[in-house]
Order: C-alpha cells, then sequence, then structure tokens
C-alpha cells in the first residue's frame, strides 16, 4: 500500500478541483490502510508549486526533508496541507492505522458517511470478501465526498486474493449514488527495464507512469465485445520490456446517500436490456387477433371440413376465442389436435376438445393443417414448426 508519485500528483489535483483547500481544516481523510509514501520529498514540492497548492513550508526546512529521500510519512503529507482530520483503517495497528475494523464485516457505525475523501490505494484487493469491502469502502464517504481507489490489475498475480477489472468499480458506484469522475488505467514505465527480481521503495519512486484514456471510451458495444478491445490496449502497452504492472484508477463522487446495493456486471446489463428492446419491438410490430378474425376465420376456413382436421397450436387467449366460435358452430369435431409447447399443460383437457400434447417432431410430421392461435408469438411458433419438419403449406394463421 502506497502513494507513489503519479498517485500523489492526482490525490492533489483531485482535492484543489474539489476545494478542499478553501478549508482544509473541515476536510476528512481516510486512508483505507495507513499508506507508506513512494514518493520523493522533491517530487511533492515540485508538485505543490505546480498546482498551486498551499501548505506549511516550513516542513521543507527540516534538512532530513529536504534530502532527496522518500517523503516521511502520509499522516505528515496531509498535516502539512492544513488537513488535521486524518485517520488510517486497518484490520491491526501494526502499520500505525487509528481506526481498527474488518472490512470482511461491517463498518462502526459512527464513521459511515463520516469523510471527505477515502483513499484505497492497494488494499481491498487483500480482503477475501471483496464485495463487502467495496461496500464498506463507499459506505465511509460522505455525501459530496471522494472516494479513490487506485488497485492491482494486470502483472500482479498472487499480490493479493484479486486483481481487479474496471467493470467492478463502473458497475457498482453507477448503482449506488456516486458519479465517476475518472476511471483509467495506468501502467508504471522504468526506462532501464522492468527488472521484477530488483525491487525498493526508492526505485518505486523513480518510475513514470503511462495512462489509457477514461475506459468509458470504450462503448458497451455487444457484437463487438468491448472488453476485447481494451484488452488488447494493455497487450499492446506491456509488450515492452519497460512497462511492468497495471493499476485501475477509480475516481467517484458521492451524489446522494443511498442504500447500496450490489450491482449486475454492465455487459450482461446491457445484453438483457438490447434483448428486452428487441422483443418489445417485435411486440410492437405485433398484430392483433380481433374476434372478428376468428369469426372470419371459422366461418370460412374450419366450415370447409379441412382435409385430416386441423390442429390448435397454443392454448391461451386466442385459443378460447377460437373454441367459443367452434362450439358456437359446432365444428368440434373437426378439431383433431391440441398442442402447447408448455410441457405442464400436457395431458390436460382443453375445453373438451381433446388433450394438449407435447409438440414433438414425431407428432407434427403427422396429420392435418396447424392453426397458430397466438398473436404474440406467431413468428416464433411458425419458426418452430418449420424446424421440426412440418411443411409451410399445413401452417395456418387467423
Amino acid at each position: 500500500m502506497g502513494i507513489y508519485g503519479t498517485a500523489c500528483f492526482r490525490i492533489l489535483k483531485v482535492m484543489k478541483d474539489n476545494r478542499f483547500f478553501d478549508d482544509p481544516k473541515s476536510k476528512s481523510v481516510v486512508m483505507i490502510g495507513k499508506q507508506n509514501m513512494l514518493v520523493r520529498n522533491r517530487q511533492v514540492k515540485n508538485y505543490l508549486l505546480q498546482l498551486k497548492i498551499p501548505h506549511d513550508e516550513s516542513y521543507w526546512n527540516n534538512p532530513s526533508i529536504v534530502a532527496d529521500n522518500l517523503f516521511s510519512d502520509s499522516y505528515a503529507f496531509f498535516s502539512m496541507l492544513g488537513i488535521t482530520d486524518v485517520h488510517a483503517l486497518d484490520y491491526s495497528d501494526y502499520e500505525g492505522a487509528d481506526i481498527l475494523c474488518d472490512l470482511n464485516g461491517s463498518i462502526p457505525a459512527k464513521h459511515l458517511h463520516r469523510f471527505d475523501l477515502v483513499i484505497d490505494a492497494g488494499t481491498t484487493e487483500h480482503v477475501f470478501d471483496i464485495a463487502r469491502a467495496t461496500f464498506n469502502v463507499s459506505e465511509l464517504v460522505k455525501e459530496d465526498g471522494i472516494v479513490i481507489h487506485i488497485n492491482a490489475g494486470a502483472g500482479y498475480i498472487n499480490h493479493g486474493f484479486y486483481s481487479i477489472s474496471p467493470t467492478l468499480y463502473l458497475d457498482f458506484y453507477s448503482l449506488n449514488g456516486f458519479d465517476i469522475l475518472n476511471l483509467d488505467l495506468e501502467t508504471m514505465y522504468c526506462e532501464s527495464g522492468f527488472d521484477e527480481s530488483v525491487y525498493s521503495f526508492d526505485r518505486y519512486a523513480d518510475m513514470v507512469s503511462v495512462f489509457t484514456d477514461d475506459l468509458r471510451v470504450f462503448d458497451d458495444d455487444i457484437e463487438d465485445w468491448a472488453w476485447l478491445k481494451l484488452n488488447k490496449v494493455c497487450r499492446d502497452v506491456t509488450l515492452s520490456e519497460r512497462f511492468g504492472h497495471t493499476y485501475i484508477w477509480c475516481i467517484a463522487k458521492r451524489t446522494e446517500i443511498k442504500e447500496c446495493n450490489y450491482p449486475i456486471q454492465g455487459m450482461y446489463q446491457s445484453r438483457y436490456k438490447m434483448d428486452e428492446d428487441i422483443k418489445s419491438e417485435a411486440n410492437e410490430n405485433k398484430r392483433t387477433i380481433t374476434d372478428d378474425d376468428i369469426k372470419e376465420y371459422v366461418e370460412r376456413d374450419i366450415a370447409q371440413e379441412p382435409e385430416n382436421g386441423i390442429s390448435i397450436f397454443c392454448t391461451g387467449d386466442v385459443a378460447n376465442r377460437i373454441a367459443d366460435e367452434i362450439y358456437k358452430h359446432g365444428y368440434e369435431d373437426r378439431v383433431c389436435c391440441i398442442y402447447d409447447s408448455n410441457v405442464k399443460k400436457a395431458g390436460i383437457s382443453f375445453r373438451s376438445l381433446g388433450c394438449v400434447k407435447y409438440p414433438t417432431r414425431e407428432r407434427l410430421c403427422g396429420g392435418g393443417d396447424i392453426l397458430i392461435c397466438t398473436d404474440k408469438y406467431e413468428d416464433e411458433v411458425e419458426a418452430f414448426l418449420l424446424d421440426n419438419g412440418v411443411g409451410k403449406e399445413r401452417i395456418k394463421k387467423i
């Protein structure tokens, strides 16, 4: 867990963009796990100057701080910015956390919706119940507060329990009262090559980063499988030996306090919506079978005593109205079979015209004409009959 160079800069910029420094003493920050500072003093100083952020400049008078080493402490970092209500939440206090809490369980009520800024710089992937952990992190954020996630993506096998995908945060926060301000990937770059056998906080501080565009530019185009496009981007970036592991960044702002729910993955939500839209459009184009249509069909076609009789397919409202008209004219002996694709109806008598049979291919291929008795699924039933060997000339519609 650590705040490295680009993380430090982005956190400072988020704070400035959200006016934290107008009254820093009124702001509250919690780190999910006390963060190591993996950034050099000169880098922090340059960031503050570049972003024109007011801070306690006496901090730089300390000889040990002026030296080009890693910034001393994450508590001190926020204190230098004038923010004194700073905390770290962790399972134990061995790294200096002051709020002890297991993210697999519940957050103490006194901390719910308390903080202006919540920073998860590499913790939740180490929590076994990551769904609960994400829920808990979000519950720490007050209305108009900010949550920042920087978590392991590609290149972190066995680093934690999980390597996180952007869809986790996109779907969770979109559902639960947050606006996502930024969602992207950061890949660490080292000019001399990324040698995993050599690892130190100092070396980490000297790495630079390459960011993708906001990942929401990858449209949820089901036919093109947007996630495959995204993975191609990751592969292209990491082909070079100078590139190492990849982080997922999510920055979200809470717009309302609401009960949190677990999401269905967005890709499947999109598919479901697309399927429902297709069905809705199809249903809008369906014709409605009127009583006059049924009367005309019975008097015209069934009155002619069709050869080998006629079978009724579907036993819903349309079939019931047809049965009414058949009984009015005394044509019930001309109905030779009743079919319905709902197997639970098989064996049940339909209006005393016969027992419903399940439409097997063998049954459908024998006998006379088959009348489709539904307006909602007319096309689907016709396709089913054709697929099961019924000739088009035997398929009748009202």
